[in-house]
């Protein structure tokens, strides 16, 4: 009776394997017949003259991709807001700048001499602020494994510091929730991240 029992888990295994397998197969069978297809298609396009529709579509097409590829590159690279520590508490001020894809933090520590990190929208975990009637600082908290988790720049203007974090911490939110704010000009989604990010009164 044991040895039917295990000569039946045994079978079921080696199906469960067969299938899993045969999944795999079918997989790859697919994905290589798709991209046999496209090959093809472009091929017989290649073969065409200049003048046929199918041709003038397929550049247009390509010109296209092209076009969002820059333009997404040109729009991940608009500086959301930026703010630099206060001269002399800082003889080198440093950098925070915030655009729609990353937090750069430029450290400067002597002339022509700066550190530059950068850290993903998506990786920043927390940022928090710490004010005075003059000066604020922000820390940020990050996902990414290594030896510093977090970063914290000192004497910004308290109005900078604050701004840096309701903006950072809006975009954190926006993120999280699934906003769709890539359509977006800098004019509104500033305001709409600084309302994110806004801290509720007590």
């Amino acid at each position: 009776m044991d040895d039917f029992n295990s000569n039946t888990t045994g079978s079921g295994n080696d199906d469960q394997a067969t299938n899993s397998s045969g999944g795999n197969i079918i997989s790859r069978i697919g994905r290589s017949s798709i991209k046999a297809a496209n090959e093809i298609k472009e091929a017989v396009i290649s073969t065409l003259p200049s003048t046929h529709p199918k041709v003038a579509k397929n550049k247009k097409q390509k010109a296209k991709k092209g076009q969002l590829s820059k333009q997404y590159i040109e729009d991940s690279k608009k500086v959301l807001i930026t703010a630099n520590t206060v001269f002399p508490f800082t003889p080198f001020p440093d950098t925070v700048i915030v655009d729609r894809t990353k937090v750069t933090i430029v450290q400067r520590t002597f002339f022509m001499t700066a550190k530059t990190i950068s850290l993903r929208i998506e990786d920043i975990l927390n940022v928090s602020t710490s004010v005075g009637p003059v000066f604020g600082s922000i820390r940020i908290a990050t996902r990414v494994m290594s030896t510093v988790d977090h970063f914290e720049i000192n004497y910004f203007w308290r109005r900078d510091a604050i701004q840096l974090k309701h903006v950072i911490q809006g975009y954190i939110i926006a993120l999280h929730g699934e906003r769709d704010i890539e359509h977006l000009s800098n004019e509104e989604l500033i305001p709409m991240l600084s309302d994110l990010g806004h801290d509720s009164s007590a």
